[in-house]
């Protein structure tokens, strides 16, 4: 009894030991209302980094920026700081109102706050800021300084508009996400991917709990496909002399762009079977909105593939085994570009496969078994991996031909290493269970 109790003493303090270590480089293991209460006594100023247990940049600032010895000097020199798991004291976290990860928290001793860093800094930029925040300039006042003399960048206003999201001026935020949506690309082209991707991410999750940001992409979205459905047809644009030989919709950047922008708003607003109702509509208007309708493939390409509308895809894809051809030049034209960056290359790669098998899906269930013979050959010629086999036996099991699902299966049995055979079994396995399980 006395062995084991000095043991756990021994455990407690060594834990304890290791414990008050970590703490002091720069944190200490102190509560909120103490560290506030050391800070006042100290006269310095509270410091928190919000983090989580699965936030990678946290582990990081971890590993790096915590351990720089100029950072731990000048923390140790102006600050109390501690660590709170944001998950744990969610109190705390909704207090200051922390959605991000890590959030860095500087606060007066009574708890107040100085200004707020969200994610990762290294070493030296951190020490920057901080020092800039302890003096009296905040994160959105360096927001709004770097804007200025660069107010048609929409980059940096959406960095203004983000620092204004984490100061809670949503409103004031709106407009200047907005203005980067409707008007970014006139001074930076290179900006589209951003606008469709990160700045609706933002303005749609801004709408979660104000409304009007929802309000401003509905109304963008309507407008988009009212001069979709609006536009004149190619005839109408031949007879008045505005288009020349009746080039094709998807060659007019405007019209692309269209409906490029319908498909990203309803997709942010939860509603891509409305960009499929549009796609339709062109149909009954007639052959006029033919190539207009064509802009619109791409984007509605995998709800027609869950609806089974193999003749509209194969209609509207034009020849499958050329974008097949097409797609796979794209790749090897890219992939030489980028011999040194194998991750983006494995994406590449995988994204060739996975666009391949929905147009292999589409040609077995609109009746062409020869093309998709073909299209499936170029494609595993193209990547001769398992997971070729396996995306190319799952389309083939959804457009119900099993036995272009067996006849791929015994392929890439027979042509694979062992160690990647499972895969295919457990592909076609799942094919045989859906069989039996049938009504």
């Amino acid at each position: 009894m006395k062995r084991s109790l000095r043991i756990a003493v021994i455990a407690g303090i060594v834990f304890a030991s290791t414990t008050s270590v970590r703490a002091e480089e720069p944190f200490r293991n102190l509560s909120f209302d103490e560290a506030c209460k050391a800070a006042n006594k100290e006269k310095k100023v509270v410091m928190i980094d919000f983090y989580t247990t699965w936030c990678g940049p946290c582990k990081l600032l971890d590993r790096t920026t915590w351990k720089d010895t100029k950072v731990q000097a000048w923390l140790k020199d102006k600050t109390v700081s501690i660590k709170v798991d944001a998950e744990k004291q969610r109190k705390l976290s909704k207090r200051y109102q922390i959605k991000a990860y890590p959030t860095i928290l500087f606060l007066k001793p009574d708890g107040k706050k100085i200004d707020r860093l969200v994610g990762y800094r290294k070493a030296d930029m951190f020490l920057k800021e901080a020092k800039s925040s302890l003096a009296g300039k905040t994160s959105l006042m360096r927001a709004k300084e770097a804007l200025t003399g660069h107010e048609k960048d929409p980059m940096e206003r959406m960095k203004y508009a983000d620092a204004l999201v984490r100061e809670g001026r949503i409103e004031e935020a709106l407009k200047e996400y907005l203005w980067c949506f409707d008007h970014g690309g006139e001074n930076r082209p290179s900006f589209a991917g951003v606008r469709l991707s990160f700045l609706l991410s933002s303005i749609a999750r801004m709408g979660r709990a104000y409304p009007p940001a929802i309000k401003a992409l509905e109304k963008r979205r309507d407008a988009a496909e009212k001069k979709l459905l609006s536009a004149p047809t190619i005839n109408d644009r031949i007879k008045s002399n505005q288009e020349e030989n009746g080039a094709q919709w998807f060659l007019q950047p405007k019209y692309a762009m269209l409906a490029i922008d319908l498909s990203a708003l309803n997709r942010e607003l939860g509603r891509d079977k409305d960009t499929l109702r549009v796609y339709d509509e062109m149909a009954r208007k007639g052959k006029g909105y033919g190539d207009l309708r064509k802009a619109l493939f791409r984007q509605v390409l995998d709800l027609l593939l869950e609806a089974r509308r193999y003749d509209d895809i194969a209609r509207d894809a034009g020849d499958i085994l050329k974008v097949i051809d097409d797609q796979i030049a794209q790749f090897r034209d890219t992939a030489s570009d980028l011999a040194d960056q194998s991750d983006l290359l494995k994406y590449l790669k995988h994204s060739t496969v996975t666009d391949g098998g929905k147009y292999y899906e589409a040609l077995l269930g609109s009746g062409q078994p020869k093309n998709a013979n073909k299209a499936a050959k170029r494609l595993i010629k193209f990547s001769p991996a398992s997971e070729t086999y396996v995306t190319l036996i799952k389309h083939a099991i959804r457009a119900g031909d099993d036995a272009a699902a067996r006849s791929l299966a015994k392929r890439g049995l027979k042509s694979l290493p062992e160690k990647d055979r499972e895969a295919v079994r457990m592909a076609i396995a799942s094919a045989d269970e859906e069989t039996t399980n049938a009504p």
